[in-house]
């Protein structure tokens, strides 16, 4: 509903009643209980408009909390993710508490502050959840990989290939399937370890970019007048990150599809 438009519904069941009021004062004979059905379907109509519009501005109140509850979680939500990811101790976990402060700080960032920044956050905030949603989603990928990688150990299994091939090359038979499989999974855990490095570059691409964005963002407090200037130079620092971004996806899915071969 616009602002101050009182939309054409609220009117009907006031309307009716009025009109069901006057149908029945003309058919009485007394005029007086006419004059009183009259008031009295005045009043009714009158409460029955105020009522109908109490119902709507509790409506569009109780909506508007409802969006207002929503935008709120989306803006947390990737938070979460990647809080949930930063109580391991690990190589990542530095890397994603930086990126968790930042991200913090750039999400919830109060317009009241300055309202230049208020708009410059907001016209990239799509992204920097997006960073802070792959941030996580990455994380758990590596140290899943990871995980595989340690179990199946690469440098065990590429012995025991040697090992077979020489026994096949000694003329022992019935090994030739044994090998192939165990080649393939070699294979795929070779391309997991190479794999994890792009990761780890991408978590740190991310952390990259938010620090350059956190940094044009206090230029911009210092000097709102080269907003501009420096929007144009957020833009080339999140263009060079996309590729990067495109990487760290590709390998991310090669390793999901080799821990599910196994």
């Amino acid at each position: 509903m616009e602002a101050g438009k009182i939309p054409k519904e609220i009117y009907v069941a006031p309307a009716g009643i009025m009109i069901a009021a006057v149908i029945i004062a003309i058919f009485m004979e007394n005029p007086e209980f006419s004059t009183i059905v009259l008031i009295a379907g005045a009043a009714l109509a009158y409460w029955a408009a105020r009522e109908g519009l109490k119902k709507r501005f509790q409506k569009e109140v109780d909506a508007a909390g409802e969006t207002k509850a929503a935008a709120e979680a989306d803006k947390e939500e990737p938070l979460e993710r990647l809080r949930s990811e930063t109580g391991m101790a690990d190589e990542l976990t530095i890397q994603l508490r930086s990126i968790l402060d930042i991200g913090d700080r750039l999400v919830n960032y109060d317009e009241k502050d300055n309202q230049v920044v208020a708009e410059i956050l907001k016209a990239y905030s799509g992204l920097v959840h997006d960073y802070l949603a792959g941030a996580a989603d990455f994380a758990k990928k590596y140290r899943r990989a990871k995980a595989f990688i340690k179990t199946r150990d690469p440098n065990y299994l590429a012995l025991e290939v040697r090992t077979l091939e020489k026994r096949i090359a000694d003329g022992e038979q019935g090994l030739d399937k044994m090998v192939a499989e165990k080649k393939s999974t070699l294979h795929r855990l070779e391309g997991m370890v190479s794999n994890q490095p792009i990761i780890r570059n991408g978590i740190e691409t991310i952390q990259a970019t938010l620090e350059s964005l956190d940094a044009s963002i206090a230029e911009v407090e210092a000097d709102p007048g080269r907003q501009k200037e420096i929007m144009d130079q957020i833009q080339l620092t999140l263009s060079s990150t996309a590729s990067a971004i495109e990487k760290t996806l590709a390998a991310v899915s090669s390793n999901d599809q080799a821990i599910k071969q196994g």
